[in-house]
């Protein structure tokens, strides 16, 4: 279930974790928080004891505001310095960014003193970005995946659900945090319990830490072609520089002509528009979800400036890229002024 087996004392330290605190950071996702409590809930239901002690910990304060707009009053705050077997870091795409000099000297300190941190999905770009992940293998949201290549090339990233490196524990975020509780709790309590607590959650099976993030393709864009499937798969993971037409039929084992009639047959449009239309969505959730510049993204998504990104984005949604940042931005944090 594990990608690697921690060596040591990080292997005893992680099979004996029993207390675990879960820091939550301003406008958290709420399912990553539930997702990453609930299965060390259930395996305490399960034995009867409690077996796993869970605390919440603020970094501001002992109220924080998920992503929802719901407030959850935690056991405790960075201030008090409380210290856990494993420390969980819950975020969310909204605030991967979060800087708190507190905080960071909080986790640092841990890490010095060789605890476990887990960063759950975006929380992965803040630990990455204060030096906690460098040499180590971790996982992120797959819509972090390029950006936290170019910009942490000391971390060993990884693609799957979850992931087991000495020290550091990471989850992909959303549900894949209830794979690498279930993954813990296999290591300290056994594997027949982890098992009892997935059905109990109406998990069919224990995922493996490598499966993918995403759906299949076919499922995604609803089309069972291979060959068109396999052209979908190029143009996803050829952004940053795009492929020609040519490239792309001769990846996909068919001609170019052959290419436009699966399209126009399948999805009632040109290769190079669906593939145009990827990648303008890879930018506007770069937009929404970070703070990089317009000439990053652009880059980034294959476009040859900023002001020809602008020009398509605007085309294809409506609105300048700022304009899409700006309201997200909003959203996110109009609740939370209102306090203020």
């Amino acid at each position: 279930m594990l990608n690697a087996s921690p060596p040591g004392n990080s292997r005893r330290e992680l099979d004996t974790a029993r207390r675990l605190g879960f820091v939550l950071l301003p406008q958290f996702s709420l399912l990553t928080l539930s997702a990453a409590w609930e299965g060390f809930r259930l395996a305490n239901s399960q034995t009867g004891a409690a077996t796993y002690v869970c605390q919440t910990v603020g970094v501001t304060g002992r109220e924080v505001r998920s992503s929802n707009d719901i407030i959850v009053k935690t056991d405790k705050e960075v201030a008090d310095d409380p210290s856990f077997d494993i420390t969980f870091v819950i975020s969310s795409l909204n605030s991967a960014e979060f800087p708190d000099q507190r905080l960071e000297v909080w986790l640092q300190a841990q890490a010095a003193k060789g605890k476990l941190l887990a960063p759950i999905g975006s929380a992965a770009v803040l630990l990455a970005r204060i030096g906690l992940l460098n040499g180590y293998r971790c996982v992120t949201h797959w819509k972090h995946h390029e950006q936290f290549l170019e910009r942490f090339p000391r971390v060993r990233l990884s693609r799957g659900l979850y992931c087991v490196d000495r020290e550091r524990l990471t989850a992909a975020g959303g549900l894949s945090a209830l794979d690498l509780g279930l993954s813990i709790i296999s290591r300290g309590l056994g594997s027949t319990l982890a098992k009892q607590v997935a059905e109990e959650a109406l998990l069919a099976r224990l995922r493996s830490d490598n499966e993918a993030q995403r759906m299949d393709t076919k499922i995604r864009y609803e089309v069972t072609e291979p060959r068109l499937i396999r052209a979908l798969e190029m143009m996803e993971a050829n952004l940053e520089r795009p492929l020609s037409l040519t490239q792309i039929a001769s990846a996909s084992a068919v001609s170019e002509r052959q290419l436009e009639r699966l399209f126009a047959k399948y999805m009632k449009k040109r290769p190079l528009k669906v593939y145009s239309e990827i990648r303008l969505q890879y930018a506007r959730e770069l937009v929404k979800s970070t703070t990089e510049s317009i000439s990053r993204i652009a880059a980034a998504c294959g476009f040859s400036d900023g002001s020809h990104l602008c020009r398509q984005y605007r085309a294809a949604f409506g609105e300048p890229p700022t304009l899409t940042r700006q309201k997200s931005s909003e959203s996110g944090h109009s609740a939370a002024s209102e306090d203020n």
